[in-house]
């Protein structure tokens, strides 16, 4: 149950997105708001440039917690379009393979492999990691 010889997306999410999410989460219970341009475009993977872009916008000069949440589901970053396609499912408490393909951007034919192999309909969030590792890492 292994994505064979190479990397597995589990091997992605905890490298890359796991450790993102935890940065997001831990600025928004212990940053003082408004937060620097550069910290909020490092958070979400996008520029300063494009953190200026949205701020105008708003008509704001700095990010605030609303900007913020604008840049996030506005953001061209990829923790920004995962959260984005995760709120557009609602959240939800169960998965299934459409949910998981499109929420991480993973192909349709091997989401619904890993859930075969698995024997599973659905899988709450808990038991992604499972699915995960039968998936072989994005090239």
């Amino acid at each position: 149950m292994s994505a064979g010889n190479g990397d597995s997306f589990l091997d992605y999410y905890l490298d890359v997105i796991a450790p993102a999410l935890r940065r997001i989460d831990v600025a928004l219970k212990t940053e003082d708001f408004p937060i620097r341009v550069s910290l909020a475009a490092r958070l979400l993977g996008v520029s300063n440039d494009e953190v200026f872009t949205v701020l105008g916008g708003l008509r704001k000069e700095a990010v605030d917690r609303e900007a913020f949440f604008v840049l996030l589901r506005q953001g061209t970053g990829e923790i920004c379009g995962l959260l984005r396609r995760e709120l557009m499912r609602g959240s939800p408490a169960l998965y299934r393979p459409d949910d998981v393909t499109y929420i991480y951007g993973l192909d349709a034919g091997l989401v619904i492999a890993a859930f075969a192999e698995l024997d599973i309909a659905e899988t709450t969030e808990a038991g992604l990691p499972d699915i995960f590792v039968i998936i072989p890492a994005k090239r």
